[in-house]
């Protein structure tokens, strides 16, 4: 309930995502985002799971590629 998921947002299968999150940007698949989260990144985030009222954000503009994270809660990650 509550989320916000971009226009240009990849959800793929066995993914799942907590109430209150938004995600702009990133491709995320079989991946578990508990809630509270905001994901706004370019990269494809996948075999994952993020801990509540976490961040993940971009630090550079780089390519585009897949990172697995297990990411504890509240969290601050710029990749």
């Amino acid at each position: 309930m509550n989320c916000e998921i971009g226009p240009d947002v990849y959800v793929g299968p066995y993914s799942a995502i907590g109430d209150n999150t938004i995600i702009r940007g990133a491709e995320v698949e079989n991946t578990i985002i508990v809630g509270d989260c905001r994901i706004e990144c370019k990269k494809r985030i996948v075999d994952s799971l993020i801990g509540r009222n976490s961040q993940v954000n971009d630090s550079a503009n780089t390519q585009p590629r897949g990172s697995r994270l297990i990411v504890g809660e509240n969290t601050v990650i710029s990749m």
